[in-house]
């Protein structure tokens, strides 16, 4: 009889190495992708690139600030405003609490929060940016103010329902629209596209929650907005924004 072939091993070893191999590779790789994540979280352009495009939407918005005050005259309001005010003020007493809630997002110390929770995430320079919009905001809103008077609805109009309490202050502009708008512009290149809609319909919220509760008059918030911009915008030259356009949360 011939002779039996013997069972060979030698390639059984060769499988272990190719399998170690590729598991290393994976690895390799998913390392390399999650330190692509991190640059991508903390990489900055320098202030200089994309000066143009933030200082456009500055601009553009101060113009939208300007046209928003030129209608307002003393105590006054054109009859649309007027007509749009009684509109939102006539929706149900029962989004009262509802909206107070979301309305602190306009206040000034949301934007202390807002810096607080950048350095929490190590977003350095968006803290930064927090905080120069509620300097921007406490200095220019009263350089408005006192440039275009006008007061809270209920001292010249009737039947205004009052649902918060606040000062009987000046009215032009919304500081609650200013600093929820310059949140929302500041942290829009830092994040994705949930994030975006976040701090938008957070925004849109505060500002309709202003004419809701008596405090403004349209123009009062579209004024406020367009300043938030402008600050906003003004701060994104400052401190820059990603590379990526987004900083990517920890989580994709």
């Amino acid at each position: 009889m011939g002779e039996l072939p013997s069972a060979s091993t030698d390639r059984m070893p060769d499988c272990g190495i190719e399998e170690s191999e590729s598991h290393l590779q994976d690895t390799t790789s998913a390392s390399s992708a999650e330190r692509v994540n991190v640059i991508r979280r903390v990489a900055y352009r320098p202030w200089w690139q994309g000066r143009a495009k933030y200082a456009l939407y500055a601009a553009i918005a101060v113009g939208v600030l300007v046209l928003a005050a030129l209608p307002v005259d003393g105590d006054r309001a054109p009859d649309l405003e007027v007509d749009v005010f009684r509109f939102v003020q006539g929706f149900p007493d029962f989004l009262d609490p509802v909206m107070w809630a979301f309305m602190q997002v306009g206040n000034l110390v949301a934007a202390l929060v807002a810096a607080v929770l950048a350095l929490i995430f190590r977003w350095w320079k968006v803290a930064v940016g927090f905080l120069l919009l509620a300097g921007g905001k406490l200095v220019l809103a009263r350089v408005v103010k006192d440039l275009v008077v006008r007061h809270r609805p209920d001292v010249f109009l009737n039947d205004v329902i009052i649902r918060d309490e606040f000062g009987a202050g000046k009215a032009f502009v919304s500081g609650h629209a200013a600093i929820a708008v310059g949140i929302a512009t500041i942290a829009h290149p830092y994040l994705g596209s949930r994030g975006r809609v976040v701090v938008w319909a957070l925004a849109a919220l505060v500002c309709f929650g202003r004419v809701y509760a008596g405090a403004h008059l349209p123009l009062d918030v579209i004024g406020g907005a367009a300043l938030g911009v402008a600050i906003g915008g003004v701060v994104l030259v400052i401190i820059g924004v990603p590379k990526s356009n987004k900083l990517r949360g920890r989580a994709t």
